[in-house]
Parts: structure tokens; C-alpha cells; sequence
């Protein structure tokens, strides 16, 4: 299906795939369905499942395969080069199954991954100079995060006090939130995800599946 879309569709760049979201034991929990148009959102969150997407091997080619300097987030960097010059698709039929386990890299090392996201978002609006280029090779990527806007501290803060959540790390969840609530005291969310966290991770997942439930419906 998507060797006939890229042969129909010649400007089309790089294509991905809606999904299913499988359990270890391969269990269908829900199905994503992708944008078809994902170039502008692309710029704000990364919008392809990497194991669904073909890519023309002549357009990397050109722009160069994946950045050496990115330890995770390594594909959003490089659809993200892509995006900047050609078009890129995703289909709406579900042609991948995306498994959910507990070892996931990206779930083991969320804060990291998450200020790797900034950094492709940075190098592709060409906001990274050679002196941040230098120091981030020195000091590694965790010394990103002095150089972030406000906005951008509270993404990774928010992402790292979900993730630790999650994983039943409440309190150390309670100081992100904490750290949140003094860069912005106005973010309704992330004060009542503080409430939360001291009402246990039970009752913080429970109220999470609620407002996941209200946002499909």
C-alpha cells in the first residue's frame, strides 16, 4: 500500500502508517490513527511511528541519514530535515502494530529523549549556534536545559513528572510538579496533577482515564 502511495504520489518524500497499539502478549489496546498531513504539526510534536515509515533512499541521500550528535529521537530529527524540504504523508489505513512494554528506551530514558525532541526542533528552526553545538558535545544533552525558554522547561518538566508517575515515583513526580508550578503558578493542569500526586498514583492514573475518556468521546 505505501510503495503504490510514493508511486502515485512522486513529491511525496517520506510516508508512515496509522497503528495499533499492542500489549506484550499482542493484545490490541487502541488504534491511532494518523495525520494525513502532518507537516505543520510535525513541527510541534513528532507525528510518525518509526516502524511504519518508507522514506525515498535518494532524498536522504541528499540531506544525510540520521544525526550522530542525537543519542535517542533520532528518526523526529531526520523527518524533520525531510519535512523542511519535501513533502511527507502518512496514511489513515492501520498498517503497523506499535508493542507497549516496559523496557521501551524511550520510557527508560524520558528525560533525555524529551530534551532530544527540543534539540531537533531547534536545529530544524536553525536556532542551535556552533557555541550551544559545542558545549551540548562537552557536557551532553542534559546541559540543554539552561538554555530552554520557559515554555520549553515546563514541556520537559511536565513529560519527566508523567513519566515518573507512571512508574510509581511519586515523589520525585511531585518535585517536576513543583518545579512547574514556580516557572508558571497559572497552569491549572499542572496544579491539579500536583494535588494528585499526593493522592497517590491510583488516583492520579484514574483521573488520567477519565480525561482520556472525555477527550475521544
Amino acid at each position: 500500500e505505501q510503495i503504490k502511495y510514493l508511486e502515485e504520489h512522486p513529491e511525496t518524500a517520506l510516508l508512515g502508517t496509522s497503528k495499533y497499539i499492542i500489549t506484550e502478549e499482542g493484545k490490541i489496546l487502541r488504534k491511532v490513527i494518523a495525520l494525513p498531513n502532518p507537516r505543520k504539526y510535525l513541527f510541534k510534536a513528532n507525528a510518525f511511528t518509526h516502524g511504519s515509515v518508507m522514506f525515498k533512499k535518494t532524498v536522504v541521500d541528499k540531506l544525510g541519514y540520521y544525526n550522530e550528535l542525537f543519542r535517542y529521537s533520532q528518526d523526529y530529527e531526520l523527518w524533520l530535515r525531510i519535512a523542511k524540504h519535501y513533502e511527507v504523508r502518512n496514511l489513515r489505513q492501520i498498517l503497523y502494530k506499535l508493542r507497549s512494554h516496559s523496557a521501551n528506551i524511550r520510557l527508560m530514558n524520558w528525560e533525555e529523549s524529551t530534551l532530544y525532541h527540543l534539540l531537533a526542533l531547534r536545529l530544524a528552526r536553525d536556532e542551535l549556534d556552533d557555541q550551544m553545538l559545542k558545549i551540548l558535545k562537552g557536557k551532553g544533552i542534559k546541559s540543554l536545559y539552561s538554555y530552554l525558554n520557559k515554555n520549553e522547561k515546563v514541556f520537559v518538566n511536565k513529560a519527566v513528572a508523567c513519566m515518573c508517575m507512571r512508574n510509581n515515583n511519586v515523589k520525585l513526580a511531585r518535585e517536576e510538579y513543583k518545579k512547574v508550578l514556580k516557572l508558571n503558578p497559572l497552569d491549572f493542569r499542572n496544579n491539579i496533577n500536583l494535588i494528585l500526586s499526593y493522592l497517590g498514583k491510583g488516583t492520579w492514573a484514574k483521573v488520567h482515564r477519565i480525561y482520556a475518556g472525555f477527550g475521544r468521546s
